[in-house]
């Protein structure tokens, strides 16, 4: 679309990331962007069509059934036999879990390594993550500049 050209191609992508994840084409992206009424150079096009979308899923929100002033639904309570069976479930269960002597304490070489590993992990998921997991552009432009300054 001639009035998107103005913006850089991360941009792009991270605010067309909705409609690519429905599995649109391309084709009908633009037939969607084309009929759209836009300023000639709007100053973040980007921003434009995030907005959109946030306007669309706000529209697709199905509206609250209940109101704060409506009296909840009456329930029927339970009869004995469901009763009865609730408690025969839970001695069971009971019998079947016996309660679990406390672990003693790890030494502090071994909190250590968990941690450092845990910092390791949360290093590889937040290089692994896709546009859909980012919540802001600036996210998103933070992993991709990760992954173009990794080493091949």
């Amino acid at each position: 679309m001639p009035w998107t050209q103005g913006e850089g191609l991360r941009r792009l992508a991270f605010a067309l990331r909705p409609w690519i994840a429905t599995g649109l084409s391309a084709a009908d992206i633009a037939a969607d962007l084309l009929v759209w009424r836009v300023p000639r150079r709007p100053a973040s096009p980007a921003s434009v069509i995030m907005a959109r979308w946030s306007e669309f899923a706000d529209q697709d929100q199905p509206a609250p059934t209940t109101g704060p002033r409506e009296e909840p639904a009456d329930a029927v309570p339970p009869n004995a036999a469901f009763l009865e069976a609730m408690e025969i479930v839970r001695t069971r269960l009971h019998s079947l879990c016996s309660p679990a002597e406390p672990e003693p304490d790890p030494p502090g070489f071994v909190i250590r390594d968990r941690i450092l590993a845990s910092f390791a992990q949360a290093d590889r998921a937040r290089h692994a993550r896709t546009a859909e997991q980012c919540l802001t552009f600036a996210e998103w432009e933070a992993v991709c500049d990760a992954r173009e300054r990794a080493p091949w």
